[in-house]
């Protein structure tokens, strides 16, 4: 199959698993558009050509070096050492490879030996490498750990739906969400740390310390940034809460307010990493030296801002007013997020890697906004679930950088 011609019917399933979401509406149609949207998304997932990072973590999977010398070309039955370069290959005891994320180490080492390599999937395009191992490994891992997460924090809501619809409609939110797809198909390690997170975030809110305690570990182990979700949005919750208390005094509209902490926080932030960039510390000077600015496929950051806070509006729009949630309300959570990322836009790549944070925010709200028994609420959903069909940054993991250039070229 002609590479257009591939990616042109991968975009057009992945446009179509995302508007067949609006099926929910409709008490006649729901069960039916969530079967179908879901078998529409997992062809995807599994059809999909290797892009971005994914190629260099299939390499690493199966030797145990990543490589920066020799190009992830496929291998229907996996790499070896010897396919790399002997320079490559005198890294192999070092112990270097991505030392912040022990535990992503550890959960490679465990199971390099036990899982195949190579490519097992019938991806449209092999031109590079990927281990379906590890692709569903992550993918697993993943919606495991979001699952338990928003069945958690909708264990109420889940009593009023039938248990097949709950958890299908709550897969197919996590399966099509920009959170999910960009993480487990590119930065994987911040994306299983950042579904840590958000467990960490669920079990506190349903009092659940000791896998709250667990999960936070975990998040750290894999990737030391991803915690710090946890961190803030239990702030944006305690913040939430006490303004609750103090909703008719004074002080609620002065100090005790989740939207102020948020722009307290991203305002920090910025100094924070101005003093870290000064310091010459390793994580600041990284990503504050990096310049994407003249790559075609990116898109500049305050572009991402405008796009991202567009849809936020128009969905709450459409949403209205809705009945106050009793443990925790997900609009808020959103909001607070955005307003944290605003100040952090003067550093591109720094923005770039924490606007996950909110895509795992909003994943919160779309789980919630579907399984809504208010049509408007569930409608600004379905437009939340429906923008993820075109957003950039996926259909750049979906299709690779020059997608749009192979389409209309061939």
């Amino acid at each position: 199959m002609a590479p257009n011609i591939a990616l042109s019917l991968l975009l057009g399933l992945w446009l179509l698993g995302h508007i067949l979401v609006f099926g929910l509406l409709s008490r006649r149609t729901n069960y039916f558009s969530v079967f179908v949207s879901l078998l529409i998304l997992t062809a995807v997932y599994a059809t999909k050509p290797a892009t971005f990072d994914l190629p260099r973590y299939s390499v690493y999977f199966e030797t145990g070096i990543p490589p920066w010398i020799t190009p992830a070309y496929q291998k229907k039955d996996g790499w070896k050492l010897e396919d790399l370069t002997e320079v490559e290959q005198r890294e192999y005891q070092s112990p270097g490879f991505f030392r912040n994320s022990p535990a992503f180490n550890f959960l490679i080492d465990l199971t390099r030996p036990i899982l195949p390599h190579g490519s097992f999937l019938p991806r449209i395009i092999r031109d590079r490498h990927v281990s379906d191992s590890l692709v569903l490994l992550v993918g697993i891992l993943g919606l495991a750990l979001l699952s338990t997460a928003l069945s958690l924090l909708y264990s109420q809501l889940a009593q009023s739906k039938p248990n097949a619809y709950f958890y299908g409609v709550l897969v197919l939110g996590i399966l099509g969400s920009v959170f999910f797809f960009v993480g487990s198909q590119n930065a994987i390690r911040q994306f299983v740390g950042t579904c840590s997170s958000v467990l960490v975030f669920a079990a506190v809110v349903q009092k659940k310390y000791r896998l709250a305690s667990v999960s936070f570990i975990l998040s750290f182990l894999f990737h030391p940034w991803s915690s710090v979700f946890a961190i803030t949005s239990l702030l944006f919750w305690k913040a939430r809460q006490l303004s609750e208390i103090f909703r008719s005094s004074k002080i609620r509209k002065i100090a005790i307010n989740e939207y102020v902490l948020a722009i307290i926080l991203g305002v920090a932030s910025v100094v924070v990493i101005k003093i870290g960039i000064k310091l010459g510390l390793p994580y600041f000077t990284t990503y504050y030296h990096i310049d994407t600015s003249e790559e075609l496929f990116r898109t500049a950051a305050p572009i991402k801002l405008a796009l991202v806070g567009a849809v936020l509006l128009f969905t709450e729009i459409i949403a209205g007013r809705s009945k106050r949630e009793k443990y925790l309300d997900p609009r808020f959570l959103r909001l607070c997020f955005f307003i944290f990322l605003i100040p952090l836009v003067i550093y591109p790549e720094i923005f770039s890697r924490l606007l996950v944070f909110y895509f795992a925010a909003e994943l919160i709200f779309l789980v919630w906004a579907l399984l809504h028994t208010t049509k408007r609420v569930q409608l600004s959903g379905c437009v939340v679930f429906l923008s993820y069909a075109v957003a950039l940054n996926a259909l750049n993991i979906l299709l690779d950088k020059d997608w749009l250039e192979i389409i209309l070229n061939g």
